[in-house]
């Protein structure tokens, strides 16, 4: 976990603690413990009074300002994340970075917005998580691999080269390209790994090739113990539910359904 996801008025919510301690600044308890429930960081590292003053503040700015936590989520295809970005647009409306936004946008841009989500490997936004949310979905890796191919069956040939090749091959060999070097390989080869080893627009040019299977797996495990929460698909419902109560937010009221593909999940 994080230290804090929130910020208020551009600043962390620990820069509020010497104004709240100066003033002495007085709430009611009842409330003071209800907030705690929805805010997130280390309690230990404040006396109660202290800590109850500064959820109260931040509190109210949420309230008025409608402010949600600053969050960071790795989406690696085919893993439910569509269905994720449509339960945050409800919350975030268009102060959100998703898919492919992000390779027009400068990383400056991409710091300002609170929820920032994309197509994009570990090493490229690792600098967004110190003070964010930080979350990524997984799945089993033969359903995301047949889940992709009749994705982009059903998608514009042009498009992506990868929506070309599903639509020219069958799928043994579309499979079978997925061991050659080349863009094939890129989407299906140990890609839930690759994303978060390395991944995509990594600041380093790397490409997937220049490691081995265990160094993959030895750096993706390193980073995933840096992030917040890591879901998986086959558990949708109850990690969905999980991260939304650790940042705070209401359950949604419909029950989100995972996206579906002709043909396959």
């Amino acid at each position: 976990m994080q230290e804090n996801y929130f910020k208020v008025r551009e600043k962390p919510v620990f820069e509020y603690v010497n104004l709240v301690q100066e003033n002495q600044v007085d709430i009611n308890e009842q409330m003071g413990k209800m907030v705690l429930t929805s805010v997130i960081f280390h309690s230990n590292l404040l006396g109660q009074k202290t800590l109850q003053a500064c959820a109260l503040i931040l509190y109210n700015d949420m309230k008025s300002n409608q402010l949600y936590p600053e969050v960071l989520f790795i989406h690696i295809q085919k893993t439910a994340g569509t269905s994720i970005l449509e339960y945050a647009r409800s919350k975030y409306h268009d102060n959100m970075v998703t898919h492919g936004d992000f390779l027009n946008m400068d990383m400056d841009q991409i710091h300002k917005t609170a929820f920032v989500s994309g197509h994009f490997g570990f090493d490229y936004i690792e600098s967004l998580l110190k003070y964010r949310y930080s979350f990524t979905f997984l799945r089993d890796p033969i359903e995301r691999i047949l889940s992709l191919y009749y994705f982009c069956r059903h998608q514009p040939k042009s498009e992506f080269p990868i929506y070309r090749f599903a639509q020219e091959l069958d799928l043994e060999k579309f499979l079978q390209a997925g061991f050659e070097p080349g863009r094939i390989k890129s989407h299906i080869w140990n890609h839930q790994t690759w994303m978060l080893a390395c991944g995509r627009n990594n600041t380093s040019g790397l490409e997937i090739e220049k490691f081995n299977s265990k160094q993959l797996l030895d750096r993706a495990i390193i980073n995933l113990g840096k992030l917040s929460h890591v879901g998986f698909v086959e558990s949708f419902d109850n990690d969905l539910s999980e991260i939304v109560r650790e940042l705070g937010l209401h359950n949604p009221e419909k029950k989100i359904s995972v996206n579906v593909t002709k043909n396959h999940v």
